[in-house]
């Protein structure tokens, strides 16, 4: 975070706050490191300080600012994970953070991932049908933050983008689809409509029923999307309702 901060400008932590609508205490936290902050918190500072970086063009931008939000959100989970393996007394492998694969990844996000990829029989997009399917967010993360802020959002609209996951704003492409996705060559509307076309195989709802029995029986204290458990729960039942004699 520090080197961004620098590469922006050397934008001040109280420029930051005052941005951020939160305490100088909260952000000087963030560059500190010593105690790992709530996540919408360090990736929406991270947002702010991108959106100052020096670009050529839109195109690079967006991309620029996908990258930085994905790239702080598997650090923020490795040094969550860290962080609650020392509170429990677990030793944590030593390993460069800058490296590090995503930390420990929630029940509701293994519910998700797993709902995905047995709807799609190879890439939905292309004739692919290998078994090697990218997990792609149809608007990014950092356009969907930045809209949250642009209208007002703090805090807890925040912290619900990034932790609440809406199965429909997620596709599983393959690599080449996915490449060309987050460059803007597959338009959102396409993407969206093969994502709903997927809802409409046979062992749907089945996939969602099991779905729905992961996130809400789990014991995590997760933020859950109530508008998609309302709508995984439609298809369960309209298509019971369907079954009925």
């Amino acid at each position: 975070m520090i080197n961004l901060q620098r590469e922006a400008g050397r934008v001040s932590q109280a420029e930051i706050s005052r941005c951020m609508s939160v305490s100088k205490s909260t952000v000087s936290n963030v560059f500190s490191g010593i105690r790992v902050q709530r996540r919408d918190i360090v990736i929406g500072i991270a947002l702010m300080l991108g959106e100052r970086l020096p670009v050529a063009s839109r195109v690079e931008r967006e991309e620029q600012l996908n990258n930085l939000s994905d790239r702080f959100l598997r650090l923020w989970e490795r040094a969550k994970a860290e962080e609650d393996g020392e509170l429990r007394g677990e030793v944590v492998p030593g390993r460069p953070t800058e490296l590090a694969n995503a930390g420990r990844r929630g029940s509701q996000q293994a519910a998700v991932k797993q709902l995905l990829l047995s709807l799609s029989v190879g890439c939905p997009v292309c004739t692919y049908s290998g078994p090697y399917l990218e997990i792609h967010r149809i608007m990014a993360l950092s356009a969907v933050i930045r809209a949250v802020q642009r209208l007002g959002g703090r805090h807890g609209s925040l912290t619900a983008v990034v932790e609440a996951i809406d199965p429909w704003e997620l596709i599983a492409l393959c690599p080449n689809c996915n490449r060309l996705a987050k460059t803007g060559r597959i338009s959102h509307q396409d993407l969206r409509e093969r994502r709903l076309g997927l809802d409409r195989q046979p062992d749907a709802p089945r996939l969602y029923g099991r779905y729905l029995d992961q996130i809400l029986l789990n014991e995590d204290k997760e933020i859950l999307d109530l508008n998609a458990v309302a709508r995984a729960m439609d298809i369960v039942q309209r298509a019971a309702q369907e079954e009925e004699p």
